[in-house]
């Protein structure tokens, strides 16, 4: 059932329906996309980190420093050596490998239950109104805990979530969720 946008519907389920979908669905959709996003950013920054470190580690740079021991080519070395050596601080200091593991964990866990809640609006038609009533409400107090749960982030910023919240739009547009 798609989202009455107009007037409150009459049907106990189809408003019980509307109510998963504005106080539930769409607020775990929104926060699975924002830990999707998290997700991808401190993988990136991990990866870029942890390159920098591996390419001038002792091992690496002693092998490496021949190659670029000739002249006009050893302040090119001495960059890169300098920046994987700030890369290894931001990831110590921001704990950029944990940011990775938690941001995993919470995407999984708002994926897993944005497809528990999408199952029970296919479901709602035909369970009887007061179980539906109950699940939703038990449903409500998971998104309560769920998204308690997850820390904010210095990453992301208004900006950054207004973008997301505009791509999920679209993808409730294009779901049939929304006009």
């Amino acid at each position: 059932m798609p989202a009455d946008t107009g007037t409150e519907s009459k049907d106990p389920k189809e408003r019980l329906w509307d109510d998963t979908y504005k106080t539930v669905l769409y607020p775990i959709r929104m926060e699975e996309l924002v830990n999707a996003w998290l997700l991808s950013f401190w993988t990136r920054v991990n990866i870029v980190g942890s390159l920098f470190t591996a390419i001038t580690s002792t091992g690496s740079a002693i092998a490496i420093w021949p190659l670029w021991g000739k002249e006009g080519y050893r302040w090119i070395w001495g960059i890169v050596a300098g920046c994987a050596a700030l890369s290894s601080v931001f990831l110590s200091v921001f704990g950029v490998p944990e940011r990775v593991r938690n941001q995993g964990k919470f995407y999984s866990e708002f994926l897993r239950f944005r497809l528990s809640v999408q199952d029970f609006c296919q479901d709602i038609e035909d369970m009887d109104i007061a179980d539906a009533q109950k699940v939703f409400r038990e449903l409500r107090e998971k998104r309560h805990e769920l998204i308690a749960s997850a820390p904010p982030d210095i990453a992301l910023t208004r900006r950054r979530r207004a973008r997301i919240q505009r791509e999920l739009d679209d993808i409730l547009v294009k779901e049939g969720y929304t006009q």
